[in-house]
């Protein structure tokens, strides 16, 4: 993943000095004046900012589009982190309020027996998301993932929420 982001950073920054370049030349040719370095700051900016948002909506738009959709399906894609945590839960609604202590909640199957949640960190930390389903045999399967998708610091921080979530279900 840190190695796309600077691939994009690269790619992003050499676009914005083609249209910074562009821009300024077509102000040489309407306008004689100082306004012309404000003016091509600005639409480089304005450029650059929508340019490196696209990036990141390609980059993170499936992970959304998971959690917010109705499906319940194990996802099939990404870096993901899955596993089965022993829980004393005696109904539904105590599993849902579990997870609701720690993780905001995106979707609560029909049944109550599946919850799609992620965390609210910084976005400096990347937030994770994930689906936990409550089983017959008492155990609950946990499955999460990063929403940015591969990083190298994503195995640390989905074995430290990993471990979160097994002292809630304690």
């Amino acid at each position: 993943m840190k190695r796309m982001f600077f691939i994009n950073i690269i790619v992003v920054t050499a676009i914005y000095f083609v249209a910074v370049f562009l821009v300024r030349f077509a102000i040489d040719v309407l306008i004689q004046h100082e306004i012309k370095n404000i003016i091509s700051f600005i639409f480089g900016s304005i450029f650059f900012t929508l340019i490196y948002g696209s990036f990141m909506w390609l980059i993170v738009k499936g992970n959304i589009r998971y959690i917010d959709s109705d499906t319940f399906n194990e996802p099939t894609y990404g870096h993901a982190l899955t596993d089965e945590v022993v829980a004393n839960l005696s109904s539904s609604d105590l599993f849902v309020k579990k997870f609701s202590l720690l993780y905001k909640i995106a979707r609560v199957s029909t049944d109550g027996r599946a919850v799609k949640f992620y965390t609210n960190s910084p976005l400096n930390k990347w937030d994770i998301c994930g689906v936990a389903y409550w089983l017959p045999n008492g155990r609950v399967k946990v499955i999460i993932f990063p929403l940015i998708g591969f990083s190298r610091n994503a195995d640390k921080r989905l074995q430290k929420e990993l471990n979160r979530i097994k002292v809630l279900l304690a």
